[in-house]
């Protein structure tokens, strides 16, 4: 290879190849570029969203928080996470400009980060996180002509307010919140002077707006004395008394109110109120009678009862809590007697009930007609509604760590002859829990 012919050959070969590889290179290189043109322009991939905002700058587990970014976040959520301190939080609503998250159980105050197709962009250095935030709480109220649903709130600080959301000439008979929708159900009753029957109708409505969102869900039934409902399974559950027979029923329906079906129709029911629904275990759990805790199958196959009156006095309100495997009632004494209590026991039954918190002498007793329980699974307390007497606004609400672990704190006073509490405190699916059909 001496020769100037295979030199230039040689020169020429390497010139070729350099040419080909530069070429290879440039081609690539187009074809990456207008692959990501293409494939932002598809909105596959985006890029961090360094101008990321929240429109909130302290918030509680549970609560809902806007994320907000003028770069936007892509067309696929799938590619999308915020975390606070290290918790992911649900995505609850999503569009490329915004989206609403969920404030994760275990959140702590922290950073609060996003995660955008791989990479990761600080959204705030330091977002506070409040613990044990007093949950929006809902009950009824008697008036002079009818009834009333009032809505309790606390701000961040914990200092509480109470509105009226909805008014009525009928008598409300029971409440319930779908807390996952954000929809509150009631029931009220209307005597027919015609057939000397007591005719119930159920409503609906968006708990923040209650004004211009109500629905009607069942109508012409009789005497419906309590309801629980279930998002997970789209199932309403109620119990009705007869003003004719001595047969006690619950009932099911979708949440619209149609495909009604009977689950149970015997005189083994007297007089179900407090009606709560495990939607994992597919069971009712209610009060009969103030005298019985019963289990009832949610596929209408059998009933149990799990404590009777030899475990208390006279059962008022009940509630459960799957997490922690228990059920707590309110057990009333006699009036003026401070000796009411609620009592825990587990969801088989299997135990005997013990006193959580009871009566104590004084004008901040805890527990005084406690006719309504509910669980906030946020932040693991037990809420109970205590009614006043009739002409006084004196009843209350409380609440306490459902272990006992605190001293019972009350959210609410003043508050008149009353019933069904319920408070907007949910989990996401419990761990480990098994996967159902909902079919």
């Amino acid at each position: 290879m001496n020769n100037k012919n295979d030199k230039k050959s040689l020169v020429l070969g390497t010139r070729s190849a350099r040419s080909s590889k530069m070429l290879c290179g440039i081609a690539l290189a187009l074809t990456v570029f207008f692959s990501a043109c293409d494939t932002e322009e598809e909105g596959i991939t985006s890029p961090v969203s360094s101008d990321a905002t929240l429109n909130i700058e302290e918030a509680a587990p549970g609560d809902l928080v806007t994320v907000s970014s003028n770069d936007g976040f892509g067309n696929d959520p799938e590619q999308v996470s915020v975390f606070f301190s290290g918790e992911e939080a649900e995505i609850i609503n999503f569009s490329s400009a915004k989206m609403v998250v969920e404030i994760p159980e275990n959140a702590t105050t922290g950073e609060v980060t996003l995660e955008s197709y791989g990479r990761t962009s600080i959204i705030k250095d330091i977002f506070k996180i409040i613990i044990n935030r007093i949950r929006p709480t809902y009950w009824v109220e008697a008036t002079v002509n009818g009834s009333q649903i009032v809505k309790g709130v606390a701000d961040l600080q914990g200092n509480t307010s109470k509105s009226v959301i909805y008014t009525t000439a009928n008598f409300i008979s029971t409440l319930t919140l779908e807390p996952v929708s954000n929809q509150v159900y009631w029931a009220e009753q209307e005597f027919d002077f015609s057939t000397f029957q007591t005719i119930s109708t159920l409503f609906s409505g968006d708990a923040d707006d209650l004004s211009t969102s109500i629905s009607t869900v069942l109508t012409g039934r009789e005497n419906i004395t309590t309801v629980a409902v279930s998002l997970l399974r789209n199932k309403l559950f109620w119990g009705e008394l007869s003003d004719t027979v001595s047969t006690g029923f619950i009932f099911q329906a979708d949440l619209a109110g149609n495909n009604i079906s009977t689950l149970y129709a015997t005189t083994d029911i007297e007089n179900p109120t407090s009606l709560k629904f495990d939607a994992i275990g597919n069971k009712l759990y209610f009060i009969d009678d103030e005298s019985e805790i019963q289990l009832a199958l949610a596929n209408g196959s059998g009933l149990s009862v799990l404590y009777d009156d030899s475990n208390f006095r006279r059962a008022a309100g009940l509630a459960i809590d799957l997490e922690s495997n228990k059920l707590f009632v309110s057990d009333l004494g006699l009036p003026g007697n401070e000796s009411d209590r609620i009592l825990f026991g587990n969801l088989s039954g299997s135990v005997a009930l013990d006193t959580l918190v009871s009566a104590v002498p004084g004008p901040n007793n805890p527990v005084v007609n406690a006719v309504s329980l509910d669980v906030d699974r946020i932040g693991n307390f037990l809420y109970w509604l205590n009614s006043g007497t009739p002409g006084l606004a004196n009843g209350s609400i409380y609440r306490l760590k459902i272990d006992g672990s605190e001293s019972p704190q009350l959210i609410f006073d003043d508050i008149t002859v009353s019933s069904s509490v319920d408070v907007r405190g949910r989990k996401g699916a419990l761990k480990g829990a098994p996967s159902i059909s909902l079919q």
